[in-house]
C-alpha cells in the first residue's frame, strides 16, 4: 500500500510539470467543441506492480487528493469528448496511466485534470477528475 501512495504522489506532482510539447488542440465544429489537452503517459500499471489493482489505485487517488482539489464526479460532454480524443491519439493500451489537463486555452490557468487508467481498449478506462487552477496548484505543491 505504501508503494501506491508513492506512485500517487508522483502522478500528482507530475501535473505541475506537464510539458507544453504535449499540448494538442481538438475541434469538433458540428458540436461546437473546441479545446486544448495536455497529455502525459506516465507508464503502465504493470511497471508499477499495480496491475489488477486499478480500481484501488483510483480510490486511493480520490481519498488522498479530494480534500486538496475540487473533485469532478461527472465530466461534461465536451470534456469527455476531449478526453476520448486525446486517449485515442495516444494509442493507449491496457494498464496505461494517462494524465490529461483539459482547457479552453493553449496555456491554461485553469482546467480539468483527469487521471485515467486504460482497462482494455482506448475507449475503456477508469478515471478521476479534479478542477485545478493556479491557486489550488500553488497551495498544494
Amino acid at each position: 500500500m505504501k508503494k501506491f501512495h508513492a506512485i500517487v504522489f508522483l502522478l500528482i506532482c507530475s501535473l505541475a510539470s506537464l510539458s507544453a510539447e504535449s499540448v494538442k488542440h481538438y475541434t469538433n465544429k458540428a458540436k461546437g467543441y473546441d479545446g486544448w489537452v495536455t497529455v502525459e503517459v506516465m507508464g503502465n500499471t504493470a511497471e508499477y506492480e499495480a496491475e489488477g489493482y486499478e480500481e484501488e489505485f483510483i480510490s486511493i487517488l480520490k481519498e488522498t487528493y479530494v480534500s486538496n482539489f475540487q473533485e469532478i464526479e461527472e465530466l461534461d460532454e465536451e470534456t469527455q469528448w476531449l478526453v476520448n480524443k486525446a486517449i485515442s491519439d495516444t494509442k493507449g493500451k491496457k494498464g496505461d496511466i494517462i494524465l490529461l489537463l483539459c482547457s479552453d486555452q493553449e496555456e491554461p490557468e485553469e482546467g480539468t485534470f483527469v487521471i485515467t487508467i486504460i482497462t482494455s481498449g482506448s475507449k475503456d478506462y477508469l478515471w478521476c477528475a479534479f478542477y485545478v487552477d493556479e491557486e489550488s496548484l500553488s497551495s498544494n505543491f
